[in-house]
């Protein structure tokens, strides 16, 4: 159940506790269908985690659901480990991967609008907050655009790719201004 788990992944080398959470979450989504049952089982691991554990686990489980075309289970635990990510850490890039996700699994579902409001959110934090030389604000560009397309709205989508593959050319200039040869 649920303290086994929580043992394993405070037991399991920091390069570990993700694939065992996304496996705990594939085998518990699997098994049960049930959503009450599903909310039991993270109420009685989130008794024993820390917020950013939760956070983990909340994405991981959602990931998983994600894989399996669950939209609206994947949207629910996205969310919630939007809210853990906040929770754990308010500058933390958990809030940017949850809000990349979150959106992601909108679009999936064909919910345009929720999907364009979250990949605007995540838009405005990473071009405040992202340093230069990253690509995080390219991604969230391309993602608007990915709404765009599926709006057959071309002529946005068009100017929103443009604007990606800008900024993912300033990024490869950088990396390739500072590599070693």
């Amino acid at each position: 159940g649920a303290n086994a788990l929580v043992t394993l992944f405070r037991r399991a080398p920091r390069s570990q506790k993700s694939w065992i959470l996304k496996e705990a979450a594939v085998a518990y989504a699997t098994a049960n269908a049930n959503v009450e049952a599903e909310v039991t089982f993270a109420e009685s691991l989130a008794a024993a985690l820390s917020e950013r554990e939760k956070w983990q686990i909340e994405y991981a489980w959602g990931e998983s659901l994600l894989e399996q075309s669950q939209w609206d289970r994947a949207i629910v635990h996205y969310s919630n480990a939007l809210d853990g990510a906040i929770r754990a850490d308010p500058t933390s890039l958990g809030i940017l991967t949850s809000l990349n996700a979150l959106g992601t699994a909108h679009l999936r579902k064909g919910d345009l609008a929720e999907a364009e409001q979250v990949f605007n959110r995540e838009l405005a934090i990473n071009q405040k907050t992202a340093p230069p030389g990253t690509i995080r604000t390219a991604t969230s560009l391309h993602n608007l655009c990915s709404v765009h397309l599926r709006r057959a709205d071309f002529q946005k989508a068009e100017s929103l790719c443009r604007q990606s593959l800008e900024e993912t050319a300033r990024v490869m200039a950088g990396t390739l201004e500072h590599a070693v040869i």
